[in-house]
């Protein structure tokens, strides 16, 4: 068939739409998985910021518990238990930290493993839709083909004498009525 005719350009409008809607849905996976990647980081860098404030807290902490224990004579054993309740309570807070940020590492991991599957996945059905509408085209492109010739072969025959045509379609009528008879 002729690259020109309707048919072709329409397999080939398909054939596109379907490349085009592949490559948008790639597109926005990809732009999901850069989002999460830069929540990420700035969940990374927030932790960090949040346990050097936490540092520098416990630190100052420890430095009024030091003046305090200089100042007032008898108050290490009660200033010790202090200072280790704040050290428990830093630590608590920091391994919370830790947590919180190692469980949504592990989520966007895991949202970018089925994320890579999926595309995987789309990638082998597409790969499966466009052989069977090539498949489907040349099959088309055939029945079309095929029908062309047949009208063109009828065309010709009809070009001859009528009356000779209807003579001739009797005697294969009353032929194919004698076979019939036993």
């Amino acid at each position: 068939m002729s690259e020109n005719n309707p048919l072709t350009t329409a397999f080939e409008f398909q054939r596109r739409a379907v490349e085009q809607s592949h490559e948008a849905l790639t597109r926005s996976i990809e732009f999901q998985q850069q989002v999460n990647e830069s929540l990420l980081s700035g969940m990374e860098s927030q932790t960090e910021m949040s346990q050097r404030g936490a540092e520098a807290t416990r630190q100052a902490l420890h430095d009024s518990l030091d003046t305090i224990e200089e100042s007032v004579p008898g108050s290490v054993q009660g200033i010790e238990e202090v200072r280790s309740a704040i050290d428990e309570q830093f630590d608590a807070f920091e391994a919370a930290g830790d947590e919180a940020l190692e469980a949504t590492e592990a989520g966007f991991e895991s949202a970018d493993d089925l994320s890579e599957s999926y595309i995987d996945s789309v990638d082998q059905q597409l790969d499966v839709l466009l052989s069977a509408h090539e498949d489907l085209e040349e099959q088309s492109d055939q029945f079309l083909e095929q029908t062309q010739e047949q009208i063109e072969e009828l065309q010709k025959a009809a070009d001859g004498d009528p009356a000779e045509q209807l003579t001739e379609l009797q005697e294969r009528v009353t032929e194919m009525q004698s076979r019939l008879q036993p």
